[in-house]
């Protein structure tokens, strides 16, 4: 089997595509929580909502849950790629 090597990002990663253009590249939301409203960042919040709600609001991120995690590493494999390349902010700076 030829190597697919396949490059899975959180949404906090500064990525520029146009230099990542020869390789499959896709993007894991992070959980926005916003008064105890939990959205992810790929259903419509901006960064305005967030800096908004910072003065009235309790706000904080979490990342990815295992769950959704497994389901996109399964989605990948089911694409055949057999190498996963994921970067993903690590806990002591989120």
């Amino acid at each position: 089997m030829p190597e697919k090597t396949f490059i899975l990002a959180d949404t906090t990663c500064d990525l520029d595509v146009k230099d990542l253009a020869a390789f499959p590249v896709d993007y894991i939301p992070f959980h926005i929580h916003i008064d105890g409203n939990d959205q992810l960042e790929s259903d419509g919040v901006t960064a305005s909502d967030v800096f908004n709600a910072l003065d009235t609001a309790k706000v904080h991120t979490s990342p990815p849950t295992v769950e959704e995690l497994l389901t996109k590493y399964q989605s990948i494999a089911e694409k055949g790629y057999n190498n996963l390349l994921v970067l993903q902010i690590s806990s002591g700076m989120s």
